[in-house]
């Protein structure tokens, strides 16, 4: 249970706007490692002041993941190309005819 911030009778104070601003209006002030970020409504908001709504932010993590397994496949694919390669060229040697007699 929350403390009671809003007293009949009292003029509203900091705890009650506080509340009010979280819970009502979605006003958050992120702390810790996400110091300077703020939450207001459905904006994430950088300490810069760059805006960043929830469909965005799903855009960009989703670009992110697909270039690391882009590029988890590419190095796999270089990889096994050279063996592929190496393979060709063994192969092609032993069926070339010598042309020492």
């Amino acid at each position: 249970m929350e403390p009671l911030c809003l007293i009949p009778g009292q003029p509203v104070n900091a705890c009650a706007r506080k509340l009010y601003a979280e819970k009502v209006l979605g006003h958050v002030d992120l702390s810790a490692d996400w110091a300077g970020w703020r939450l207001r409504g459905r904006w994430l908001i950088s300490p810069d002041g760059d805006r960043v709504n929830p469909q965005r932010l799903r855009g960009m993590l989703f670009r992110e993941a697909n270039e690391r397994r882009h590029k988890a496949g590419l190095k796999s694919g270089q990889q096994g190309a050279a063996v592929i390669a190496l393979g060709i060229v063994k192969t092609t040697r032993q069926q070339l005819p010598d042309s020492e007699p």
